[in-house]
């Protein structure tokens, strides 16, 4: 047994099952796999995964361990770390209500309905369960990304009577268009920023707001909820963008596209969003592309930092993967810096994050990703070294 883990044993936690070994010692940690030799453990305290031989520990965690071996293992490749104060399931909040504001107005023709943090413009009225969804999807988001130790202005406080967040709710797709819904989509976030080498706040960005069509919520065209299987992956997606308009990520398109992926990854049941299946998600979509022989890349990890928005979004290209395929490694690189690149990937992420919000020029602003790293070479060599360990091969550009 390591020494790291053998002092490990010393702590307690009693939200989590007691492991104890054979010198009395105990440690609070949920299981994760087993070989049959050794047990992969997820330490309560820390969040790291240990590996402890079976027959290091007492007779009741040995029967405990071989009483898995009978249900279907974990692949670790999807076993990570997760950073100190990272989420792991964060259940909907209690004031996810819809009220309706304009209710009585007898000649509305549009309908006004509030969470605490957002206000929802629909062109049909809502029913109730209708409404309850929308509601638990939306605060759920804000929830999720609120709980994530980073420096995100728009959730680090409730939203103010006036200022709620806007959102657009159109009961069909020709109307969801007529909106500015891009064609192909299913949801959207637009927003006019103000240009500005100062760090944002409210007053720069006008009229920003989510749209969103029925179909994409699983309701009807005149409002009833037909199917409670939201496409929760691109609502996520397009709310965090929302919520990180403030962030000013619309100079560096990766981290914009891939934070909101990210978040979009993150499994949500309709109650609660479940962080530690993020990373299994996106490496599930990785292998899409690693089965097809796709992930040859035509630039290095530092052009893809710099990419515009045309060529990251595959402007001009002939291949269709490209945009898609783009969008993914924004996300593999999102997570990187969170679970694969030990402490000082959350730190490096937080502090390129805060420079962006404070307007620092390009080039410098990058350099923050490199923490302790001389140049992007070695970057580029960790984050594929890292994601080859997972099963995905990744050939950037030398």
């Amino acid at each position: 047994m390591s020494a790291v883990l053998a002092a490990a044993f010393l702590f307690t936690n009693a939200d989590a099952r007691s492991w104890t070994d054979k010198k009395g010692r105990t440690i609070d940690a949920d299981f994760v796999s087993t070989d049959g030799t050794n047990v992969t453990l997820k330490l309560t305290k820390t969040g790291k995964t240990a590996t402890v031989p079976i027959d290091s520990l007492s007779p009741k965690d040995v029967a405990f361990v071989n009483e898995q071996e009978t249900q279907e293992p974990v692949d670790s490749a999807d076993v990570v770390d997760m950073p100190d104060r990272w989420p792991e399931k964060v259940p909907g909040p209690k004031n996810f209500r819809l009220k309706e504001e304009n209710a009585k107005d007898k000649n509305r023709s549009t309908y006004i309905y509030k969470t605490a943090n957002f206000r929802f413009t629909s062109q049909k009225p809502l029913d109730e369960k209708a409404q309850e969804a929308i509601g638990r999807l939306y605060e759920g988001t804000f929830a999720a990304v609120k709980r994530m130790p980073l420096p995100i202005p728009r959730v680090k406080s409730k939203r103010r009577p006036g200022q709620e967040l806007k959102a657009l709710l159109t009961p069909d797709m020709a109307s969801y268009y007529a909106a500015g819904g891009p064609q192909g989509s299913v949801g959207v976030f637009r927003s006019a920023m103000a240009q500005t080498n100062k760090r944002l706040t409210e007053k720069d960005v006008q009229d920003d707001m989510t749209i969103v069509p029925f179909t994409a919520l699983g309701i009807s065209p005149d409002g009833k909820l037909l199917d409670d299987k939201i496409d929760s992956h691109t609502l996520a997606h397009e709310i965090t963008h929302q919520l990180t308009c403030l962030c000013n990520f619309r100079n560096s398109i990766w981290i914009n596209e891939g934070m909101s992926e990210y978040v979009g990854y993150v499994p949500y049941d309709g109650n609660e969003f479940d962080f530690t299946g993020a990373f299994k998600n996106i490496r599930e979509a990785a292998m899409v592309y690693e089965q097809h022989g796709k992930w040859t890349l035509p630039f290095t990890i530092e052009e893809f930092i710099d990419m515009s928005q045309d060529t990251f979004y595959g402007k001009g290209s002939t291949d269709p993967n490209y945009g898609h395929r783009n969008y993914t490694l924004a996300a593999m690189l999102v997570a990187y810096h969170f679970h694969l690149d030990d402490r000082y990937g959350l730190r490096n992420f937080t502090n390129y994050m805060n420079a962006l919000q404070r307007g620092t020029a390009p080039d410098k602003c990058k350099k923050t990703l490199l923490g302790k790293r001389k140049n992007f070479k070695q970057l580029q060599d960790d984050f594929s070294a890292a994601w080859k360990e997972k099963g995905v091969n990744i050939q950037f550009k030398e």
